[in-house]
């Protein structure tokens, strides 16, 4: 099945989504065709404080500074949105509505769990967004596509790598990613060999045919982990290669909103060097 409906997820407090991210993802709506629609917030900050402390130093007029600050960085990013999309004639739609931050989560996951796929855009250090990255992958149900705001990005799917240990959520990851599979100028799959064999009994012939019958050309290479982590060893190899995109499955759960997440997965959000499909 095609990604004909995406959705942008934009962040207007404290800091606005960069408009390079929201130049990218409008970019890569183009590339797969697809209509996508916006989603940001008007942070709404309650008064954590009674009457006196708001004599004492005024909370509800830095609240109210605050709250104008984030409705002015939602106004903007939309105005670059829809400027983006109609510049590139991309199908569209800008969805702006108040919320506080800890209902945010759990409002970009229901309009994620009604769209193909969702694109993230996240910081080079870890913010608020990581924990609305973490909701939407673990609890959506659907593929993330992460863009990472200190890259200057040009969507394209020229060079594509997946990530494959023959686990389920690698599976899955490669499931969900076969439309984008099929747009690639060329697929790599890689196998990061940390000293202890996959658990399987098929093998990477039998990969390599799936894919095949999918109309997929694809490489297969296993590289070591050395002393790096896996997720160290997949950016390395992703970033000496060229790819425009790394596939991989997202291991973890949640649980009560305490994230556990693997650590190829939690090390590559932490630092995204370069688009990062994820499938839970």
């Amino acid at each position: 099945m095609a990604f004909k409906d995406l959705l942008l997820s934009l962040t207007s407090y404290p800091e606005p989504t960069a408009v390079s991210a929201v130049e990218a993802a409008v970019g890569y709506a183009a590339l797969l065709e697809a209509r996508i629609t916006a989603v940001a917030f008007e942070i709404e900050i309650p008064m954590p404080l009674g009457f006196y402390a708001d004599a004492l130093v005024d909370l509800s007029g830095l609240i109210a500074v605050e709250r104008e600050k984030s409705v002015r960085h939602a106004r903007d990013l939309m105005t670059a949105f829809e400027g983006e999309a109609r510049r590139r004639g991309v199908p569209h739609e800008a969805l702006v509505s108040p919320a506080n931050t800890a209902r945010t989560p759990a409002l970009i996951r229901d309009h994620a769990r009604l769209r193909d796929l969702t694109i993230l855009p996240l910081g080079p250090t870890p913010d608020y967004r990581n924990v609305v990255a973490e909701t939407v992958i673990f609890e959506a149900g659907r593929p993330v596509l992460v863009l990472p705001e200190a890259a200057a990005l040009t969507p394209a799917l020229d060079r594509v790598m997946v990530a494959w240990d023959f686990g389920r959520p690698a599976a899955r990851a490669l499931g969900d990613a076969l439309p984008l599979l099929a747009r690639a100028g060329r697929v790599a799959v890689v196998h990061v060999d940390t000293g202890t064999p996959p658990e399987t009994t098929r093998t990477r012939d039998d990969l390599m045919r799936h894919l095949d019958r999918h109309g997929i050309a694809a490489t297969f290479e296993t590289i070591e982990a050395g002393d790096r982590t896996v997720g160290a060893a997949l950016a390395d190899h992703a970033v000496d290669a060229g790819a425009d995109l790394l596939v991989m499955g997202a291991y973890g759960h949640s649980r009560l909103r305490d994230f556990v997440v693997g650590g190829a997965t939690k090390s590559l959000l932490a630092a995204p060097p370069l688009p990062l499909f994820l499938s839970h």
